[in-house]
């Protein structure tokens, strides 16, 4: 028979001491994925998953001793971790016989993006103290990021022409406009680059101005960026370069890339080593196993945090439906505080990717410099709505009636093919011009719908990239007629 006494069963209230799951013996100090760590037990996890990538690289371990390395140093948490644990594969103190030294020597790059942004300060003065305080062991190089419009960031480093865009305002649907009117909205061509009276400053911002989205603007951004540490590394004669991309940022990556239609090039902008896209170089992200929680924690330890420069763009202080991008970031990290695997899953899902067998790494984008698909245009034509069904109708009778069968366009005989994505003229316009977003992959092409009406210049790299190509197409035709083709017996 029951007791009307019997005591009420709580469960027993959690300790609030907690003791370190690795070694059961010493306080916690930090807990990640609901996992307390003590901080000796942290610190060798931690460089522990820093030698792992470092020692799996093929790479690195190619060239152990001996291979140069170009330290990607932005001013955020990332960054200056790999920078110190950087410094501790460098250099190995005498009584430390069994340490080995992985690099033959390491180099600092830094870019100033202040000039974008106004009201912000020149980072370069923070980045130079940090430098010979900390890091004297070190040689670095602090750029500026209106620099790219430099000749010497080509690949023949004195490239004297930039890439003028002109851009109409015109959108699908409008006055029956046809698939070809409107991939002539988008013009361009080549000028010498002291025509123009604009200092570079005044070029990058006018750059960004005419980019209507901030998706466009971060992804533009980004390859600028790259194309300047790539030749600055060139210049250094590195065979590395390092990125502090965190496993947080690889997973927001990732995802923001797809919906951005960067697919086919994702295993080459996720993967740990990344031997393709440029030429003698590989591109090595040491971080990718580390969260951006780890990373805080291990800068605190070891007071890096009070050189870490904030970040500066423009989704600071935005809506998280500012871009594709800052929508991602609140995604993965919001499913990452109730899901402790979230960011781990999808980063180590994207490091197992594999590029394409037909990649064609010759053919590459004029701005991201990643290889372009093959049809690319061709299938985003046939995929493209111009416009609405009840204008359809239409819209093929105003078609129909301008263009001919001989493939005429603008409704006469002496502008035929004027649209023609092999047409060296613009639509209705006697002036030069290049098919501009022929030379782009997908994802750049998808870009430049968001460029604004007007007139604006993009870096000599593009302009250089785009002539080459153009020179070796002709060439091609020249002696297509003397090659054989695969089908021939």
């Amino acid at each position: 028979m029951c007791s009307l006494e019997e005591p009420v069963l709580l469960a027993p209230p959690k300790p609030t001491h907690k003791t370190c799951t690795k070694c059961k013996t010493a306080s916690a100090v930090v807990i990640l994925r609901h996992s307390p760590f003590c901080q000796p037990c942290f610190e060798f996890l931690f460089v522990g998953k820093y030698r792992t990538v470092i020692n799996r690289s093929k790479p690195i371990q190619s060239k152990l001793r001996i291979g140069k390395v170009l330290l990607a140093v932005s001013g955020g948490h990332s960054s200056l971790a790999m920078l110190e644990l950087t410094a501790g594969f460098t250099f190995a103190a005498p009584e430390q016989k069994k340490k080995i030294h992985t690099f033959g020597s390491v180099s600092v790059c830094h870019i100033d993006e202040s000039s974008l942004f106004e009201g912000s300060e020149s980072t370069i003065p923070r980045i130079s103290e940090m430098m010979e305080s900390k890091y004297s062991i070190f040689p670095y190089h602090c750029e500026k990021l209106e620099d790219v419009f430099d000749p010497e960031y080509t690949e023949s480093q004195s490239f004297s022409e930039v890439l003028e865009v002109v851009s109409k305002d015109l959108r699908p649907g409008q006055q029956g406009m046809n698939l070809c009117c409107f991939m002539a909205e988008i013009s361009a061509q080549l000028r010498d680059i002291h025509q123009s009276k604009l200092t570079n400053a005044e070029k990058l911002k006018a750059l960004f101005q005419h980019i209507g989205k901030n998706s466009a603007r971060e992804d533009i951004y980004w390859h600028l960026k790259m194309n300047m540490l790539y030749r600055r590394a060139q210049k250094e004669k590195c065979d590395f370069i390092f990125l502090g991309e965190s496993s947080t940022r690889q997973a927001i990556k990732m995802i923001s890339m797809t919906s951005k239609g960067r697919g086919y090039s994702a295993a080459l902008d996720v993967g740990s080593d990344n031997t393709i896209t440029y030429q003698n170089m590989t591109i090595i992200r040491p971080m990718k196993d580390m969260l951006a929680k780890e990373i805080a924690v291990y800068n605190r330890n070891h007071n890096i945090d009070g050189f870490v420069i904030p970040t500066t763009n423009w989704s600071t202080k935005a809506t998280s439906k500012s871009s594709i991008e800052r929508l991602t970031e609140e995604f993965i990290t919001g499913l990452d505080r109730d899901f402790p695997s979230t960011v781990s899953t999808v980063s180590r899902t994207a490091s197992k990717l594999t590029v394409s067998n037909d990649l064609d790494v010759g053919n590459k984008c004029a701005i991201c410099l990643m290889p372009i698909q093959r049809d690319i245009t061709g299938w985003r034509d046939r995929i493209t709505v111009m416009t609405l069904d009840k204008d359809r109708k239409e819209s093929s009778k105003k078609d129909e009636s301008n263009i001919s069968d001989a493939g005429e366009c603008c409704g006469g005989s002496e502008n035929a093919n004027c649209c023609s994505t092999t047409s060296t003229k613009t639509c209705c316009s006697s002036t030069q011009s290049i098919p501009f977003l022929n030379f782009l992959c997908y994802s750049c092409q998808v870009d430049a719908r968001d460029y604004k009406a007007g007139q604006f210049d993009l870096p000599p790299y593009a302009a250089e990239v785009i002539k080459s190509k153009g020179r070796d197409e002709r060439l091609r035709q020249q002696v297509e007629e003397f090659l054989l083709s695969d089908d021939d017996d």
